[in-house]
């Protein structure tokens, strides 16, 4: 991946930041870090302090729960122009999951009093925050319905279908996310054997195709019946 410093140009494209005064963008520009990391690498572990609200500009990574037992499952993928980590912005607290990148990743990481000072001084990131908390909220109490309740096959299709709709399909169709079998069946809330054998049906079925990491959809009709039904 090329290292390309941070510019002040690329900070005014982002959303909670067009409105910023000069003074408050010069303050981002100058207390928020670059950080590059190859895939396996960790961003932060669970009850690590948080230390500031990441944005990813390029690359991907997936954020991670585990219980007591010590069995994990995947929360989220985040990509290009997903921020995350905002537990920063709440006093004494740590991050409550962990992040892992999956795929190279440039990332920016904006110090928590900096975020906290724009956030009290500039309406839009104010809302921006609230709109992306709630919208995490919801994502997250919508996750938990469909992976508790649904069987095998629909949780799958909730899982493709969800890719899809937050990282988008290459120019060949295939999905704009490359995971392993391990890390969809993390994503679904069931083991990996159960993952493959589920993708491995999907793909007799003509509804899927695989090749490697790579998936495409081929019946989304049928993929979205299988996530409504369950």
């Amino acid at each position: 991946m090329e290292r390309k410093p941070l510019t002040i140009e690329e900070l005014l494209a982002l959303p909670p930041f067009r409105t910023l005064s000069d003074s408050d963008m010069q303050l981002l520009f100058e207390t928020t870090e670059t950080l590059y990391l190859n895939a396996g690498d960790t961003i932060f572990n669970k009850d690590d302090d948080a230390r500031g609200i990441l944005l990813i500009t390029n690359g991907r990574a997936k954020l991670m729960q585990t219980d007591a037992a010590g069995h994990s499952m995947i929360v989220r993928i985040v990509g290009d122009g997903d921020f995350f980590g905002y537990s920063a912005l709440f006093p004494d607290k740590d991050y409550p999951t962990s992040a892992e990148v999956v795929e190279d990743c440039r990332l920016l990481r904006i110090d928590k009093e900096t975020a906290l000072h724009i956030i009290h001084n500039n309406i839009d990131a104010c809302i921006f925050c609230i709109h992306e908390l709630a919208n995490q909220l919801t994502f997250s109490r919508r996750s938990c319905l469909s992976l508790t309740h649904k069987q095998l096959r629909g949780r799958i299709a909730y899982t493709l279908l969800r890719m899809k709709h937050e990282h988008g399909v290459t120019t060949n169709g295939q999905l704009n996310v490359l995971l392993s079998r391990e890390e969809i069946g993390k994503l679904s809330n069931m083991t990996t054997s159960n993952a493959i054998r589920t993708l491995s049906d999907l793909q007799q079925e003509k509804i899927i195709k695989i090749d490697g990491r790579q998936i495409t959809i081929l019946d989304e009709e049928k993929l979205e019946h299988l996530a409504l039904i369950g």
